[in-house]
């Protein structure tokens, strides 16, 4: 294991109540191939077993960290981690999701490849019943790979589903552009807003045609408090993309 001041990768798992995964969240983690990362956990007012399930793993790895705070919602939680991590990147694992052995040595490689400030993979859905299976999601088509690119040059991936925790992300890069979550309660569409940041602002973007991400057994519902929060986020977007200099912006597709 290496240990280093500045880790090739900064973890940032957001966790609210979610003892029943966060075991295998967390196995996963360790697990990783690449071991030049910290674990960043960030407990958002948990009320069940989850701060204790963090210090068990702490305890056994000193990579692993907590931070330990009120709840604030999952916007105000990265920013804390964001804030916190020390890594050339920043990956994101939720905590009910958990990761390939190998997703960071791969997303890393790509990245350092390319020179890239993000590189997205595609991930696996999973369900566990009635029967256990998986499905590919197919994030990633194959004309997208190859030689890194800017994504306001090929519009086409800021359609595409945000999943954020499918990427890694040059930590210089957010920090340079101001790239952060809305603090808004709750935890309904922040990422729209973080995803949309990085493709406005990115010189370069990777998307490696092969399942490195991790699997995700969520199935978030659709309720009217979520569409709201989805539109909070949009005029913060417009105000965002407003400030990006036109010298960045291509006539193609913006």
């Amino acid at each position: 294991m290496q240990n280093s001041d500045t880790p090739k990768v900064s973890l940032l798992v957001p966790i609210c109540n979610v003892e029943r995964y966060l075991r295998e969240c967390l196995d996963s983690a360790l697990a990783q191939t690449l071991k030049d990362i910290e674990i960043i956990c960030i407990n958002d007012g948990s009320t069940d077993n989850s701060p204790a399930i963090i210090r068990e793993y702490m305890e056994r790895d000193g990579r692993v960290k907590m931070i330990d705070k009120a709840n604030s919602g999952y916007g105000d939680s990265m920013n804390r981690g964001l804030e916190m991590a020390r890594g050339e990147y920043v990956g994101i694992l939720e905590s009910d999701d958990f990761m390939f052995e190998d997703s960071l040595q791969k997303l890393v490689a790509k990245a350092d490849a390319e020179h890239a400030d993000v590189v997205k993979g595609d991930f696996y859905l999973y369900w566990s019943t009635p029967s256990e299976r998986r499905e590919l999601f197919g994030i990633i088509d194959e004309h997208m790979t190859g030689a890194a690119y800017r994504p306001v040059d090929r519009p086409g991936i800021f359609y595409r589903k945000p999943s954020i925790w499918s990427a890694i992300y040059r930590r210089e890069f957010l920090n340079d552009n101001q790239i952060r979550f809305l603090p808004t309660p709750g935890a309904s569409y922040q990422d729209a807003g973080f995803n949309f940041k990085v493709w406005a602002c990115a010189e370069r973007a990777a998307t490696p045609f092969c399942a490195i991400a991790r699997i995700t057994r969520r199935a978030p519902l659709i309720r009217p408090t979520r569409c709201f929060a989805y539109a909070t986020n949009m005029p913060r977007c417009s105000a965002f993309w407003m400030s990006v200099p036109s010298s960045r912006l291509s006539s193609r597709g913006f």
